[in-house]
């Protein structure tokens, strides 16, 4: 709240393996992270996979809630494998998993 008092627009929070919480002052979302089939291996690379799949849905005119899920699901998949670049999902692998 703090936080929106100084003017930040928008707050996202990612809380690794405890999820993501979002504001803006108007909404409000905690999404929990996303419940993985394969254990977790490495998690580097995992914020970066967040990002630019949060990115992608914001730019593909997804709602908030959907993109926090959906980047959830991208950078929980990410933590499933090896190392930060090779980690990165493909669209078919998210959408299958």
């Amino acid at each position: 709240k703090e936080f929106l008092k100084k003017g930040v627009k928008n707050i996202l929070i990612t809380l690794g393996s405890k999820g993501v919480y979002f504001s803006n002052g108007t909404e409000s979302h905690f999404v929990d992270a996303h419940k993985l089939k394969d254990d977790v291996k490495d998690t580097t690379g995992a914020g970066d996979a967040f990002n630019g799949a949060f990115s992608a849905a914001l730019a593909k005119s997804l709602k908030i809630v959907d993109a926090l899920e959906f980047s959830n699901k991208v950078a929980g998949i990410s933590t499933t494998k090896e190392g930060a670049a090779n980690s990165m999902p493909s669209i078919n692998e998210v959408e299958n998993y």
